[in-house]
Order: C-alpha cells, then sequence, then structure tokens
C-alpha cells in the first residue's frame, strides 16, 4: 500500500497515512490533534538545510525613469504629382528654333557688310548641339510641361547670345589671345629690330622667329628708302621658309596722309620687291598696338610663281611714321596656316 509522510500540526512530529488520506482530515496517533494530512519529504529524502538566521530580503524598487520627451514633427506634405504629357508641336517647334542662328547669322553679314572672323561653321554647331540638347529637353517625361517650357527658353537665349557674341568678335581680339598662349605649332625666340633712324622716343620693334632658324643676308623690300631688314632661315634646311622683317621710313609719304594715300606708295614698293611673281590677293588686315591699345592698319599681300610651289605672304603695318614690313616664303605656304599667322602678328613694342 502506498503511503505518505504527513507533518503534524500540533506535536510537529512525522507519520505515516495512506496516499488515499491525503487532503483529508486525520488524528495524530501521539496527540490525538486532528489535521490536514499534507504531504511531507520522506525520512529516507536528503534533509533540507534552512539558514536560520536569514533576515528580510529588501524589496528593492526600480528608480522611476523621466519621461521622454515627445518631440512633435510636422509630417511632410505629399510629393506633388507630376503631369507626363507627351512631346507636343509647340515644343518640337522650340526644338528646332536654333537653326535660325545659321539663317540669322548671313542676314546679319550681309547688312552689316563686315568681315565676320569666326567660319559658317561656328553657327551650324550651334544650331546642332542646342537643338540636340532641346530634343532631350523635350522627350523627359519626368518633366512638367512648364518645366519644359522655361528649360528651352533658357536654352535658346544662351544658344543666340553665344552666337552674336562670337559674329562680332574682333581678329583683334583673336590675336591678342595668340600672343598670350603662343599659338604656332613651332618654338618661338623674340629679337629686337632697329628703326632706320635713331630718335630718342623710338626704341625699336620685337617680333618673333622659329627657334632653329638663324639670321641670314637680307634684302630691304623698300630699296630707295631708309630701312633696316632681317631675315631668319634654317640653314640645316635648304629650301626652307625664310622669315623676313623690315622697318623702313617711307619716303614722299606725309605721317598725316591719310591710310589710301600712305598705302598706295608702300604697295607698290611692296610688289616691286617681288619681280616676276604674281599678287594672287591683297586685303587689309589690323592688329592691335599692346602698348596703346590702339589698332594699327596694314596690308597683307599673297605672291606666288607661275609653274613653281613658292608662295610669300607679307604685311606691311604703319607705325609711329614707319612702314613694318613681316613675311614669309617658302614652298607651299598658305595666308591662313597657324605659324604664318603667328609671325605676321608677332608685331611687338613699345613702338613709341
Amino acid at each position: 500500500m502506498n503511503t505518505v509522510v504527513v507533518r503534524c500540526a500540533g506535536c510537529r512530529q512525522l507519520s505515516r497515512v495512506t496516499a488515499d488520506a491525503v487532503g483529508l482530515e486525520v488524528a495524530c496517533p501521539r496527540c490525538a490533534v486532528t489535521f490536514v494530512a499534507r504531504p511531507e519529504p520522506s525520512p529516507d529524502d536528503p534533509p533540507v538545510v534552512r539558514r536560520a538566521d536569514v533576515g528580510p530580503v529588501p524589496v528593492v524598487r526600480p528608480r522611476p525613469k523621466p519621461p521622454t520627451p515627445v518631440v512633435w514633427e510636422e509630417p511632410e506634405p505629399p510629393a506633388p504629382e507630376v503631369e507626363l504629357t507627351a512631346p507636343t508641336g509647340g515644343l518640337i517647334a522650340l526644338a528646332l528654333l536654333p537653326f535660325g542662328i545659321p539663317l540669322l547669322w548671313l542676314l546679319m553679314a550681309a547688312l552689316t557688310q563686315r568681315e565676320v572672323v569666326m567660319s559658317f561653321a561656328v553657327p551650324v554647331a550651334i544650331a546642332v548641339g542646342a537643338s540636340g540638347l532641346g530634343f532631350g529637353t523635350v522627350y523627359v517625361n519626368r518633366w512638367s510641361l512648364s518645366a519644359r517650357v522655361k528649360a528651352m527658353v533658357t536654352l535658346l537665349v544662351l544658344a543666340y547670345l553665344t552666337a552674336g557674341f562670337l559674329f562680332v568678335v574682333k581678329k583683334e581680339w583673336l590675336q591678342d589671345m595668340r600672343r598670350v598662349f603662343n599659338r604656332g605649332h613651332l618654338n618661338w625666340k623674340t629679337f629686337h629690330a632697329e628703326p632706320p633712324d635713331e630718335k630718342p622716343r623710338l626704341i625699336g620693334y620685337n617680333f618673333k622667329h622659329p627657334a632653329g632658324t638663324a639670321e641670314v643676308n637680307a634684302t630691304s623690300p623698300f630699296a630707295d628708302w631708309a630701312s633696316k631688314a632681317y631675315a631668319f632661315a634654317d640653314p640645316d634646311r635648304p629650301g626652307s621658309e625664310v622669315y623676313t622683317a623690315a622697318v623702313a621710313r617711307v619716303a614722299g609719304v606725309k605721317p598725316w596722309d591719310a591710310d589710301h594715300v600712305w598705302f598706295e606708295g608702300v604697295g607698290a614698293a611692296v610688289r616691286a620687291a617681288a619681280p616676276g611673281a604674281t599678287l594672287l590677293a591683297e586685303r587689309p588686315v589690323a592688329l592691335r598696338d599692346r602698348v596703346t591699345r590702339e589698332t594699327l592698319t596694314g596690308k597683307e599681300y599673297h605672291f606666288t610663281r607661275p609653274g613653281e610651289v613658292w608662295s610669300r605672304v607679307a604685311r606691311v603695318y604703319r607705325v609711329s611714321g614707319h612702314a613694318v614690313y613681316l613675311a614669309v616664303e617658302g614652298p607651299h605656304l598658305t595666308p591662313d596656316a597657324e605659324d604664318v599667322e603667328f609671325f605676321l602678328e608677332s608685331l611687338g613694342g613699345p613702338f613709341r
């Protein structure tokens, strides 16, 4: 029979009862006190060691935390909905408006009768580039119609202003840039040319010549006038280009004479200095004085010889009562060659 150990509530002695009596009132066989039978550990079980000096357990209460401040944030407004619109006929027309730049360029050149420094390829390139950017703006689906119109108008204004500025660019501005950045495929050296008549105010003129050339005998194109001439050629390349500079006091021409009178006498001397050569072109030129910032007038002459590959490109500038002559001659020369232009525009001072 299964038994359990119970403890008397009166004498605190242990006794055994049947398992069915658990929870019922039973009488202690020693003191006759009735109590409710509750199981106790068997005497065979290991004793439970209890500490007699255990005091009351302190109650530790957590420290209250300060309330976290609540920061109120305004909710973000919803993103505006973009109206997706397909390219319209008006937008496509705006994208094609840059092609009016070349037409306007031709019209202004005909009305003003001025020499345009830039090539006609410049307005064509601006028109093609601006129109391409315009079509890219037109077909941006994520832009609203008003944003695309504003972008197109801004692009048109910039394109037309750029074309207008390049239309009025003067050659003197390009000459100044070429001097500053030392354009030309060759390396250049500066040399000093003395005027034929010595005056305290006239110091002389500076020119540039290729670094590989050396001074050779020079014949002045102004044979009948007081002049000094200098020429430079490459001694290791017979038949190569010859760079000539001369400064002359023009005989029979007054310093106050008009340009057409002055250049008539000078031009006759320049043409006489090229016997047997054919004058292909003659045109007016200008050069900005680096000291006084005035514009120096001049004439350019392009000579060639029939049946030969020889050419001479010469310029004469009117400076301080002198005729300043610069020329390049040699095979296969053209007036618009970069090195030729750089030499002909390398005149420097002080002039006065």
